[in-house]
């Protein structure tokens, strides 16, 4: 999937944003960027329309745990941070404290870089 073009005015709104739901509004917003981009350039009014497509606050029950294997949400935060820097690697990788090299490694095998075992 293409990573769409970010305008000036969609990144000035996206740092201004508060981001009270974090990781996981993050997550809900960029799906509905992804899915409504139509291969134009994302402003400012995208970004607000994403936001208001998803719920924001804290879960109702913040007992609530998301079940997945690390490996995937390393990758799912990798791409939001690469999303972020408007597709910027090195800027992206800075984010992150990691060299570009690996920020490529990671995209290609995120599971590699967990030190935790992986079951079988």
């Amino acid at each position: 999937m293409p990573v769409p073009k970010l305008t000036q005015t969609f990144l000035d709104a996206a740092r201004q944003h508060t981001w009270p739901g974090n990781l996981g509004e993050m997550r809900a917003i960029v799906e509905h960027l992804l899915l409504h981009a139509n291969d134009l350039p994302l402003d400012a009014e995208a970004f607000a329309a994403a936001v208001d497509s998803v719920p924001s606050g804290p879960p109702a029950d913040r007992r609530a745990v998301r079940l997945i294997r690390i490996d995937q949400l390393i990758q799912e935060h990798v791409r939001a941070v690469l999303l972020a820097c408007n597709g910027n690697k090195l800027r992206a990788a800075e984010v992150l404290g990691i060299s570009r090299s690996t920020l490529y490694r990671m995209l290609d095998n995120p599971a590699a870089f967990t030190q935790l075992p992986m079951a079988g």
